[in-house]
């Protein structure tokens, strides 16, 4: 009763700011550089963090600037506001960024990163700085103060629809007909499900939005590291380990079936509160498991390995990327559209009389 009713706020206010802004009655504000927004349906868990890091790469590589705009989720920055990078040096650690923009810090080189609730306010300032040829709004789907030029919304294969009930009765942050704002949509964790249940997701999808072009992105092993760095298995060498797992992600499971996908012998597990902090007591907690389950060593996330403050040389991480599966020249080609665009209009500005 209590958690139905929940829902039935949730869904009012979330009901209430769509509105506003669909109706004009608060306005969104263009940016001087194009908007690509980055966002899911559900709750955690749709691999936002490593999607982030692949569109910036590559945008990148093709010469652009691009400026990283996180709410920076649980870390102590996330009311004043601050900058995790400048593109040169990490400013900020992980208990005060929050871990995926610190993450997304070590894997960016010369991207300046920035968090805050006040993500407008940050972009401004950004913009006046760095004059990126684009900002990456982070978990920006529902995020309305800004307008977004691209908006691309990932779906987790492993939990598409969030029970197809508004949080906190199911995982969905607003109702499935919000898929409609959607430019782009992306279908991770796809390898892990049967053609029959993506075929079922993806007709699901187009239901709601026919238009939007659907793209797959599969999870690429990068490499198995200590926690300090220092040392590194291969993959052969990691399936010879009894390995005890320990996360705190939105959607832990897929990271179990990212690992036992590998051939790799798993003996134990024990999964934390997406985006908990880390104590002593935890890790003490851990090791003792791993013994008692003759684990030969823990295995963790990046995600995760950014929040141990202490080091341990049983524990280790897993390091992946990610990727479209498809010609991604199409996707990259509707990115670099966008600024072309945007360059066209302000052009058309400066050639008024």
């Amino acid at each position: 009763m209590i958690k139905a009713l929940g829902a039935d706020l949730f869904k009012l206010g979330g009901s209430l700011h769509r509105h506003f802004y669909s109706k004009k009655i608060k306005h969104e504000l263009s940016l001087p550089a194009p908007v690509i927004s980055v966002g899911n349906m559900t709750l955690g868990g749709s691999g936002k963090t490593p999607f982030v890091i692949y569109v910036s790469q590559k945008l990148k590589k093709m010469g652009k600037r691009v400026i990283v705009l996180s709410r920076g989720y649980k870390g102590k920055a996330t009311q004043k506001g601050g900058v995790v990078t400048d593109g040169n040096r990490i400013l900020l650690s992980a208990y005060d960024a929050g871990d995926e923009p610190y993450l997304m810090a070590h894997r960016l080189e010369d991207t300046p990163i920035f968090v805050g609730k006040k993500r407008l306010c940050n972009a401004l300032k950004a913009a006046t700085v760095f004059k990126p040829d684009f900002f990456i709004l982070d978990d920006g789907f529902q995020h309305f103060k800004m307008k977004s030029d691209m908006n691309i919304l990932l779906i987790n294969a492993l939990d598409p629809f969030g029970g197809e009930e508004l949080f906190p009765v199911g995982r969905l942050r607003e109702p499935l007909q919000g898929m409609e704002r959607a430019h782009v949509i992306v279908l991770t964790s796809a390898s892990l499900i049967d053609s029959t249940s993506k075929d079922k997701i993806v007709e699901k999808i187009k239901k709601y939005n026919h238009k939007a072009p659907i793209y797959e992105v599969v999870t690429k092993l990068e490499g198995v590291l200590r926690q300090d760095r220092k040392e590194e298995l291969t993959l052969e060498e990691l399936r010879t380990k009894k390995v005890f797992l320990f996360c705190a992600l939105g959607c832990p499971q897929k990271f179990k079936m990212e690992i036992e996908k590998n051939d790799v012998t798993v003996v134990g597990e024990l999964f934390f509160k997406d985006h908990h902090a880390y104590t002593k007591s935890d890790i003490v907690r851990l090791i003792q498991l791993a013994v008692q389950k003759n684990a030969d060593i823990l295995l963790t996330t990046e995600k995760d390995i950014v929040k141990l403050k202490s080091f341990h040389e049983i524990i280790y991480y897993l390091k992946i990327s990610t990727e479209i599966v498809q010609d991604e020249n199409p996707f990259f080609s509707l990115l670099t559209k966008l600024r072309h665009c945007r360059c066209e209009e302000q052009s058309d500005v400066a050639n008024l009389p």
